[in-house]
């Protein structure tokens, strides 16, 4: 414990926790690396390293939960890496990375210098310290949600892009709902729960549907040559997408009922 504790005891001169100096220092490196291995093709991973590295520089009052978001995405992401490559220790290593991430952001001294500080600045007010420890929890896990989705649809749309084939128009809607969804909720706006609950069950629904043919892909059976272009190309990372959509859509049904019965009972 007294290991932990020197975690969490600011460096001199440079204001921050050895913890939050070993957060920037790996979110940097994880961002200069994804740049020097595949450059611009892979900007989503660039830029969400990249911002939490900045984010934990400048003490946004939001940094903590959107790395423990990327945290998650990220292990969710290489559990799917791991089944497409027979459960390789490579992989099942980069999910333990991950999971260590999330204890790591898990530390007490980081919630409140993040989660309970004020914000600095009116742009964006710290609404997070005003809700209750349970609500905020459940809000975690709808964040992770979107983050979790968010990530399988955009590297199925990756690997589309790699194999030069087309990318379908609801994937193109669902990256695109997810980061509406995402800015919304960074806002602290409860008209995000609604567009989760609706964009994200529609998702699922559209994910779903192609379940009983990216199931056999992914499971090594044989698949047609006319079956869908993303079945072929990233059926595990479909199966994930639908899951984590799915999660989504019932971590924002509470939201979006306590968002509807505020609005029944303003009502004339």
């Amino acid at each position: 414990m007294s290991v932990l504790r020197h975690l969490d005891r600011p460096v001199a001169r440079v204001h921050r926790t050895p913890r939050e100096l070993l957060i920037i220092g790996v979110a940097a490196a994880t961002a200069a690396t994804s740049w020097h291995r595949h450059g611009a093709s892979d900007l989503g991973n660039l830029l969400a390293f990249a911002g939490i590295a900045v984010a934990f520089a400048t003490r946004f009052f939001a940094a903590r939960v959107i790395a423990t978001a990327v945290a998650v995405a990220a292990a969710g992401l290489h559990v799917s890496y791991a089944w497409r490559a027979g459960w390789a220790p490579r992989e099942l290593l980069s999910v333990a990375y991950f999971l260590t991430a999330i204890l790591v952001l898990g530390g007490r001294a980081l919630v409140a210098s993040f989660d309970d500080a004020p914000a600095r600045g009116a742009l964006l007010p710290n609404f997070w310290r005003e809700l209750a420890t349970a609500d905020r929890r459940r809000l975690a896990f709808l964040v992770h949600g979107v983050a979790l989705t968010l990530a399988m649809l955009y590297y199925v749309r990756y690997a589309l892009v790699t194999a030069a084939q087309p990318v379908p128009g609801w994937l193109a809607a669902g990256l695109a709902g997810g980061a509406l969804v995402a800015a919304l909720l960074l806002a602290g706006r409860a008209v995000a729960a609604a567009i989760a609950l609706v964009g994200g069950g529609a998702l699922a629904a559209v994910l779903w549907a192609h379940a009983p043919f990216a199931w056999p892909a992914a499971t090594g059976a044989y698949v047609a040559v006319d079956a869908p272009a993303v079945v072929r190309v990233a059926p595990q990372l479909l199966l994930g997408a639908a899951a984590a959509a799915t999660v989504t859509a019932l971590a924002a049904a509470p939201w979006a009922s306590r968002l509807l019965r505020l609005g029944l009972r303003r009502a004339p």
